[in-house]
């Protein structure tokens, strides 16, 4: 009798490792199919939130459309009959799907809004009317035209500003200068769908007005191009890729989100955790986009149950637990039970099956042949192999392949492309055996076929993975050889990629180092595989192409691939870390002279027994004995901290352990010895790894002394604020005087002058004959010295009053400035002929006068200086200087010598005689007192003969 134990026992641990091993192949490909899907569906979502995008844009394109219509009209030329024109001339359902239309909203001032009435009833709408959702003062913003008006005859007449929504999103509009969308709203043209409408509005402004801030924009705007929207229709064509996916839109500009729009099966739940939700900028309004798998995605990626894989593997487990349990049990019929298990196994298996006779027709088709290709067996046998999946491209190649074989050829395995029934290309690897009769003759072909298509995106994943790797990584056959290198490892040893694959790996160590590595570590490591560090802690290099080492950490891991195993090596470069290792032992060492040079004591809370541990920097500061070293508690610091800062400190310290402060007190302790010092904390928290809080860790330093120099300095600044007061009374008094001697000056002087050259004049018409030519002269000379005091004064009281002028600045064209100074120049001057050269539209913030005087200066210099030349010429601009805006005035006149700039600014410095070029030195002083008031400066480079520059800057 046979025994039945042994054969039960085999049986029963094939069948545990079979259910094992259906059990990983199960959560495996689980796994493998969750990643797949949640890559697939971001990809899908990307595409849907590009697809919103670009149909959001084409609407903007329309503004911009109907927008240049209106501009090219002009603001008081654009009539109904014109803009109906331009509305006919597009095909707004082709251009421009889910658009209601495309219109113009005119700005109107309520004093203005009976003469706006006016104006529309007699451009070709008599019944014209101005409506209001709520009452209100302000401006209006009137739909007068929108087309096609037959869909949106509700909205023509509409004020936009009754109503917040539709107001805020127009004065952004104007405001910025940019397409704006309004928040949710409910058309008026499409009561019915509430919440589901938005206009799409963008500004027009009037030619030639100032846009250079928000408030001069909406000034000069006139009006606004919109289109309405309802966002069913716009979404109405909008590719769901047959149903594959929910779509929801939320508006985020509210404090909870408000849900507009919503697609079929929106509300279904989720399907796998395939859902989305990302936040989309578009035209000023914040949208949330939420995006959801519906079963048909999951269905369209056509992925195996992970469950039948299991179940499948689960039942081939109890085949070869049974055929094992029968061929133990009898021997006799083991032939026979050998050909059923191989009939089970191959309807069975995982990969496809597939017998032909030797012309290439299918003889046999297994289950995984028929989910792997898309036929049933019984429409797949009887045809050739060639016609049913081989691409006609490969054709050829699987002739030349039966034809090898009926020649005896061995095929060995290879990869290769065949097409499924719905026409999509697969990658497969396939493995080739003859079928041979008892008596040796070639029968036919059994071709194992397996689906390498998740292999080969591995692989790719693979390759990105080491190319992304932030290391150098190379892939290592049995032989030593590099198989793969990634650019880190190009960069690190300075080959090319070219160069290293082929490449012995012995060739990128020094050859000190070979030996070890190449005989032992590598050969260590390929006899027993398993990721590991190469002899970690120990002083290895790798060599560079250019003959250079460079210390390295060397890690490496088996890989498996159906060519072998390969090993994959990550080379990191330790250059930095050494250095930066040698560089934080130096820093160690410099922190510890640096805290006992500051005198920062340190202490450790332990929380679990209440123990402190204080360094000798510690019982120092408290004057405690060293003796006490090991036997403090927190009640021992507590006592010796003064009782009026207990509470505060102790508080600072359980925030900071709670997490919701930070420890940094400053407090006073008293000594064991009376004293009482003020002391600075700090400290941090260290925890466990479960994240429980251990110990504290802190410092104390002893800040008596600034505190003692800090009571000083609060003395100090008490008597320098009173000798401040003191000195600003002083200085008003001072200022009162300077306006008072301006006052003498410019009444007292002047009297005395004017009858000084009044005088002399009298005396040189009345006495002329008297007088001998040198008498004549004197009254000259006497005449011309009063006059120049004159100018003297002026100037001086010029300069003052410039000192003392409030600025009141404002937006400039300094290029008109600089054309009225130019004409005035010529009027006075009208015989000369000057080139002028003005840069158009320069502007600048400053106040006018003042900036006035200096460009009368500035300009007034450049005349002066060029009448000497038959081809004078005088410049103004900007150009950028040190990347601030410079203007500029350049002449060609005299110039002068660079090594006196310095005298230039200065107060009667002249570097010419008044006979050579009059005046009285003032000018410039005056220009750089103008200047400087502004926030700038100026400067000024030149040649003798050759003419001179004037730079200067303002504030802004």
């Amino acid at each position: 009798m046979i025994s039945v134990r042994g054969p039960l026992l085999w049986a029963l641990i094939a069948f545990m490792f079979g259910c094992a091993v259906a059990a990983y192949k199960g959560i495996h490909l689980a796994g493998v199919q969750h990643t797949e899907k949640t890559e697939r569906f971001t990809n899908l979502a990307e595409r849907v939130v590009s697809q919103l995008k670009m149909r959001m844009q084409t609407y903007e394109y329309g503004l911009r459309g109907a927008r240049g219509a209106v501009i090219t009209a002009g603001v008081d030329g654009i009539t109904r009959e014109k803009f109906i024109a331009y509305s006919q001339s597009r095909d707004l359902d082709r251009e421009f799907p889910g658009s209601r239309g495309y219109g113009f909203i005119r700005k109107v001032r309520p004093d203005e809004e009976a003469s706006f009435l006016q104006a529309a009833r007699r451009d070709g709408k008599p019944d014209f009317q101005i409506r209001q959702l709520t009452p209100h003062d302000g401006e209006r913003l009137v739909i007068q035209y929108i087309e096609p008006e037959a869909n949106n005859r509700e909205a023509v007449g509409l004020d936009i500003a009754s109503e917040t929504n539709r107001r805020q999103a127009a004065l952004v509009a104007m405001r910025d200068s940019t397409p704006i969308l309004t928040r949710p709203i409910t058309l008026v043209q499409a009561s019915g769908k509430v919440k589901r409408g938005f206009l799409f509005l963008i500004p027009l402004y009037r030619s030639g007005a100032s846009l250079a801030s928000p408030e001069s924009r909406e000034q000069a705007a006139f009006g606004l191009a919109y289109t309405p929207l309802i966002i069913d229709e716009v979404l109405a064509d909008f590719d769901f890729h047959d149903g594959e996916f929910s779509l929801a839109l939320y508006d985020s500009d509210v404090e909870k989100p408000d849900r507009f729009y919503t697609s079929i099966k929106a509300d279904a739940p989720v399907v796998d955790g395939l859902l989305k939700l990302i936040p989309v900028t578009l035209y000023g309004r914040h949208w949330q986009v939420e995006i959801k798998a519906l079963p048909y995605f999951i269905n369209a990626l056509n992925l195996t149950d992970p469950r039948e894989v299991a179940g499948q593997t689960a039942a081939i487990s109890v085949l070869v637990a049974i055929l094992i349990y029968l061929l133990s049990r009898e021997r006799q019929r083991r032939s026979l039970l050998a050909q059923a298990r191989l009939a089970a196994i191959v309807e069975s298996a995982n990969d496809a099956i597939i017998g032909t006779t030797l012309e290439g027709i299918i003889t046999s088709w297994n289950r995984a042949a028929e989910q792997i290709f898309g036929y049933p067996a019984e429409e797949a046998i009887g045809q050739a192999l060639s016609c049913l999946v081989v691409p006609s491209a490969l054709q050829s190649e699987e002739a030349e392949i039966l034809a090898r074989i009926e020649r005896g050829e061995s095929v060995s395995h290879f990869t290769t492309v065949w097409r499924r029934r719905d026409g999509s290309d697969i990658d497969v690897s396939v493995t080739i055996s003859p079928i041979r009769a008892a008596d040796g003759r070639m029968m036919g072909v059994a071709k194992t076929v397996r689906d390498v298509t998740e292999q080969k995106r591995s692989e790719a994943r693979f390759r990105l993975a080491v190319e992304a790797a932030p290391t150098a990584m190379l892939m290592m056959d049995q032989a030593q050889t590099i198989t793969l290198a990634n650019r880190k490892a190009e960069e690190l040893f300075g080959y090319t990629g070219e160069e290293l694959v082929g490449m012995a790996l012995e060739n990128l160590i020094p050859a000190r180092l070979r030996q070890a590595h190449v005989g032992g570590h590598v050969c260590n490591f390929l006899a027993a595989s398993s990721a590991r560090t190469v002899d970690p802690g120990h002083n290895l290099c790798g060599l560079r192409k250019d003959g250079s080492e460079v210390p390295v950490e060397v890690g490496l891991n088996p890989v498996e691939t159906p060519e072998g195993n390969l090993v994959l090596a990550s080379v990191a470069d330790l250059s930095q870390r050494r250095q930066l290792e040698q560089q934080l032992q130096a820093a160690l060492e410099r922190m510890k002279l640096a805290v006992d040079a500051a005198g920062i004591g340190i202490w450790i809370w332990r929380l679990a027994d209440n123990h402190l541990i204080w360094d000798d920097r510690m019982l120092e500061l408290y004057g405690a004995p060293k003796a006490l070293r090991n036997d403090f508690s927190y009640d021992f610091w507590r006592a010796h901290v003064h009782p009026d800062d207990v509470g505060y400190v102790e508080e600072k310290l359980r925030q900071h352990i709670t997490g919701t402060g930070i420890y940094d007190p400053i407090f006073r302790a008293i000594r064991d010895d009376g004293q009482i010092r003020w002391i600075q904390a700090a400290a941090i928290v260290e925890r466990s790894q479960d994240g429980q809080i251990a110990q504290v860790v802190g410092i104390n330093r002893d800040i008596t002394e600034e505190k003692e120099a800090e009571a000083r300095i609060l003395e100090l600044n008490t008597n320098l604020e009173r000798r401040v007061e003191e000195r600003t009374a002083e200085l008003v008094t001072i200022n009162r005087e300077l306006e008072a001697f301006s006052y003498s000056v410019s009444h007292d002087l002047r009297a005395p002058l004017r009858s000084v050259d009044g005088f002399s004049n009298i005396l040189l018409k009345s006495y002329a004959d008297q007088l001998d030519d040198a008498g004549r002269d004197y009254l000259q000379r006497m005449r011309a010295a009063a006059q120049r005091m004159g100018l003297l004064i002026d100037d001086l009281l010029a300069l003052s009053r410039i000192t003392r002028t409030e600025l009141a600045p404002e937006d400039l064209d300094l290029s008109a400035l600089v054309e009225e100074v130019i004409t005035q120049l010529r009027e006075a001057d009208p015989e000369r002929q000057v080139e002028i050269r003005i840069q158009p539209e320069i502007r600048a913030w400053g106040d006018t006068r003042l900036v006035r005087i200096a460009l009368d200066n500035l300009l007034g210099n450049a005349w002066k200086f060029t009448s000497k030349k038959a081809e004078a010429c005088i410049e103004f601009g900007q150009e950028e200087h040190e990347s601030r805006r410079a203007f500029f005035v350049r002449d060609n006149g005299a110039g002068f010598d660079m090594a006196y700039a310095q005298k230039l600014f200065g107060a009667f410095q002249r570097l010419h005689q008044v006979k050579e070029f009059p005046g009285t030195g003032i000018g410039l002083a005056t220009v750089q007192r103008v200047v400087r008031k502004h926030g700038g400066e100026v400067w000024a480079t030149g040649k003798v003969g050759h003419g001179a520059v004037f730079h200067f800057t303002l504030n802004r």
